[in-house]
């Protein structure tokens, strides 16, 4: 009989006597759930099983001093199958929640786990209620195929979905944590449970599928074959800008974004003739589909301000021109006032204050104004060049990369820096960046190299003052070197070798 089969034998068979010990460990149980779940500094361990075992071993203790024999028997009995369920879900968690989790970048989804803990639930159920219940289930199972017929029909929807999540997981058509786009959702899959899958939209929204509609529709998932994939921009230039330049620009400033992968190399097509404008389609990889808006649109602004500094324009609808004259003459006026500005600008520069006028007024024709957008580097450490540039507005900030990037001063108005590169052609020594929007004049070679060969002795004067001008930077880092006629010998030896001069 079911009686002499069943005993009240547990974990805590040695101390039933003492029902307060079980209360305690019930009490502490419980108080470490709750903290568990509201702080993620302690692991959130299974307890509740063990919770639900300790409260039917006071329960059976109760009946026992009620000598209810018959619940006793039925009380052990779900006891014993608790427990070894506790037991069970412990395991799984450390295995599959813990060590399993480690291993996967995501883990197990929600689906698969709780299936299988059911399946392990069903089977110890089963098997105790035979070995210590005595339980036929043969029978048991035989008298109840009504009532499972009319449960099946009843949860139709509801198991529709749990076998549509089950074949999903099984094909892995997706799976938690990559992007995919379903009808008009586009988002990341972020679980997925008995009834639906759960994707998270670009606009942070959570979006509930039921597995057996996703499972019957086509998706579309960016995380395969890689997380890579090819992204597009469009946009309109100026009839008037010979497309080998406009690729040369754009994708200048594709090699110079971090996040654009450089292989596959990015390209750029030119696709249609427009009634305003030649439209370009930029296509590049990157593999982050979460940060693309982003990053388009972080290259957007890089696009705007290089289209700016080589004088290509994106044009407006614009169909009457009646008034090009006076724009003209707008325009005229404001290039005399930007030349007026350049002028006061350069008469400031230490460097060049030796100049005679004439040839500061010649200086100043052909010095170019470029602007960068916050966070663009204007030079690189370690780079050619021979150009110098002064902030007429803005500011810079001076990066020196030998050990990462360390930051080492801030540039404002007026401040100049790349005098060494523009008269010697020495590489860069240091990386500098624009600090919001930055504008700034820009001296090259060709701007510089007449006045030089003008008047060869004044890279005398050049050489003194770039010497100068290198004690006063080592100064502000801490370091102290005093002028010495051999450094200035050394500079106006590269300053002649540089410009061609005898």
């Amino acid at each position: 009989m079911i009686k002499d089969k069943i005993q009240m034998t547990n974990l805590f068979s040695q101390i039933t006597a003492e029902p307060w010990i079980i209360a305690v460990i019930l009490v502490v149980f419980i108080i470490y759930a709750r903290i568990a779940k509201k702080s993620a500094k302690f692991p959130h361990i299974p307890l509740g099983l063990f919770i639900l075992y300790l409260l039917i071993v006071l329960l059976g203790l109760l009946l026992a001093s009620y000598n209810l024999s018959d619940w006793m028997t039925w009380t052990g009995l779900a006891g014993t199958i608790v427990l070894y369920c506790a037991i069970a879900r412990l395991i799984f968690y450390f295995f599959v929640d813990v060590w399993l989790a480690r291993r996967l970048k995501f883990g197990l989804p929600k689906i698969t786990r709780d299936v299988a803990l059911v399946i392990v639930f069903a089977v110890i159920a089963i098997v105790l209620l035979h070995t210590k219940g005595g339980v036929n289930l043969a029978s048991l199972l035989t008298t109840s195929a009504v009532l499972t017929m009319v449960v099946g029909l009843a949860l139709q929807d509801t198991l529709g979905n749990l076998f549509s999540g089950l074949a999903l997981q099984t094909e892995k058509l997706f799976q938690i944590g990559e992007w995919i786009s379903f009808r008009e959702h586009v988002g990341q899959v972020v679980g997925m449970t008995w009834k639906s899958t759960l994707v998270k939209t670009l606009e942070n929204e959570i979006v509930y599928i039921p597995n057996n509609v996703i499972s019957k529709e086509i998706v579309k998932n960016y995380s395969r074959p890689e997380p890579s994939h090819v992204a597009y921009l469009e946009i309109g230039i100026e009839y008037g800008a010979a497309p080998n330049k406009v690729r040369e620009v754009i994708l200048d400033v594709l090699a110079e974004h971090p996040k654009v992968l450089k292989v596959p190399s990015p390209q750029v097509r030119l696709i249609s003739f427009g009634d305003h404008s030649i439209t370009y389609q930029i296509r590049f990889w990157n593999d982050d589909f979460g940060g693309e808006k982003l990053l388009k649109s972080e290259l957007n602004d890089m696009i705007w301000y290089a289209f700016r500094r080589s004088g290509i324009q994106i044009p407006f609808p614009i169909r009457d021109v009646r008034f090009h004259h006076i724009e003209a003459a707008e325009g005229k006026r404001v290039k005399e006032n930007l030349r007026s500005e350049i002028l006061t600008t350069l008469k400031n520069i230490p460097v060049l204050a030796a100049l005679p006028p004439d040839d500061v007024g010649l200086l100043a024709s052909r010095v170019a104004m470029e602007t960068y957008g916050n966070g663009e580097a204007i030079v690189h450490q370690g780079e050619e060049g021979s150009s110098m540039y002064i902030i007429h507005s803005g500011g810079c900030d001076i990066f020196l990369e030998d050990d990462g990037r360390r930051h080492v001063a801030t540039l404002k108005d007026g401040d100049f820096f790349g005098e060494m590169s523009l008269l010697t052609g020495e590489r860069r020594t240091a990386t500098v960046v624009a600090k919001g929007d930055a504008e700034v004049f820009v001296i090259d070679k060709c701007a510089f190299s007449d006045i030089l060969k003008a008047h060869p002795a004044f890279s005398e004067t050049l050489g003194q003052a770039l010497v100068k001008r290198q004690a006063e930077l080592a100064a502000k880092q801490g370091k102290k070197e005093e002028p010495s006629p051999s450094a200035t010998s050394q500079i106006v030896s590269k300053i002649k070798s540089f410009f061609g001069i005898g």
